[in-house]
This record gives C-alpha cells, structure tokens and sequence, in this order.
C-alpha cells in the first residue's frame, strides 16, 4: 500500500463518520427550521394550505437535505486537515457542534401543534432524508478523493 491511498478500512470509517456527522447536522436543522415554522409539517395543517405554507414545506425539505448533504460531504473533505491537526480543529469544532445543538434544542421541546403519530411520522421522515443526503455527500466526496481528475 502506498503513502497516498488509503486502505478500505479508513474510508468506510471516513464514510460512517460523516453520515453521522451529516446526519445530526440535518436533525438540527430539521429542529431549527420546525422552531422557526418553516418545518416539515406547515403544509399540513390545514385540508387546503395556503401557498406561502407549501413553500415552507419544501424549503424545509431542501434545508435539510442540503445540511446533510454538505456535513457528510465536508466532514470527507476536512479529514485529512483533521488527521494532521486533531487538537487544532476538533476543539473549536465540538464547541461549534455542541453550541448548535444547544441552540437548536433550547426551543424543540414545545407543545405539539400536530397529533404524535403525525409528529413522529414528520421526524422519521427527516431522520430519513438526513441520513440518506449525508451518506450520498461522504459518498461523493469519497469518490472525489479517490479520483480527483473526474
């Protein structure tokens, strides 16, 4: 094995770690956007919703898929930086990390505005869509790193 390439070992590590990464970046913004009124579920509130609700709803989609999508994608990418300087970076990021999830969950313990079916349906759907643009970011940043002239 050479200097350069990795074994498989490391990079199925390097892509676990950034699913999970992206996958609570995604559940926070998920709880910031539901905090906000943008969540999931602003669309069904109502039988007929108004527009501005729908638009809500999908930015809420797009917010979380790109907040999965860019942690697992940036947690590849930032590994080798991680690997030279562990004290360096990984300090000031679990401070930022814990801070976000201090924001985000200051407010997320509200009441219900929807039944707990509906609620926990909402939040598995996000927890589903988070891990999946998560893996697909680490998985796209893997792929870029293995063949960085494509």
């Amino acid at each position: 094995m050479t200097h350069g390439s990795p074994s498989p070992a490391s990079g199925l590590t390097t892509f676990a770690i950034a699913t999970t990464l992206g996958l609570v970046t995604a559940m926070a913004a998920h709880v910031a956007l539901t905090r906000a009124g943008s969540g999931l579920g602003s669309a069904w509130q109502a039988l007929f919703p108004e527009p501005h609700a729908l638009v809500r709803a999908a930015m809420a989609w797009w917010g979380i898929a790109a907040a999965g999508f860019g942690a697992g994608y940036g947690a590849v990418r930032a590994a080798p930086l991680i690997a030279r300087q562990p004290a360096a970076v990984l300090g000031p990021a679990a401070l930022a990390g814990v801070a976000l999830l201090a924001w985000t969950g200051h407010g997320a313990s509200g009441a219900l505005t929807r039944s707990a079916g509906a609620s926990l349906g909402l939040h598995l759907l996000a927890l589903i869509l988070g891990a999946l643009l998560a893996g697909c970011g680490a998985y796209a940043a893997l792929l870029r790193e293995r063949n960085p002239g494509a």
